[in-house]
């Protein structure tokens, strides 16, 4: 992986994704209807804006593996359990509870009702967590796997 100055990365244990958000996903945010003029609400074009949103799919996510999530409030760590549970202190969780609670992950939204279950986190849209919380905008997503952290 290369860095922003075209040198070789030296730490590939982690996958970082930060704004500036795609221009596709900014058009997504911002616009109410699509180049071809069809509303924003249609479930196509969500589905295929959020493709194009980068981040971090459940597939992409194993036992053990971090998730660190920047919102425009707050700031999440979301460690992958298994089975689909999370263990996730920070923001809310950390004012409600003051500790880790182990929870589910919904998926993602452009703030709306379309949920986007097969997302982890993406920056530009909002994480939903399983017991309803839904976060500011997403800003910036780290993805450390679980190896490296020990």
């Amino acid at each position: 992986m290369a860095n922003r100055e075209g040198n070789q990365s030296l730490d590939h244990r982690f996958h970082h994704y930060e704004l500036p958000i795609p221009e596709a996903t900014r058009r997504m945010a911002t616009s109410h209807t699509s180049p071809s003029n069809r509303p924003a609400h249609d479930l196509a074009l969500l589905t295929e804006r959020s493709s194009e949103a980068g981040g971090v799919r459940r597939g992409d996510v194993r036992p053990g593996d971090v998730v660190m999530v920047k919102t425009r409030n707050s700031v999440y760590a979301v460690r992958f359990v298994d089975g689909g549970t999370y263990s996730v202190s920070g923001g809310w969780f950390d004012q409600q509870f003051g500790k880790p609670i182990q929870t589910t992950i919904a998926g993602c939204t452009w703030g709306g009702s379309v949920l986007q279950r097969d997302l982890v986190a993406a920056c530009g849209m909002h994480l939903e967590f399983g017991n309803r919380v839904v976060t500011s905008a997403i800003q910036m997503v780290c993805h450390f796997r679980g190896q490296t952290l020990n």
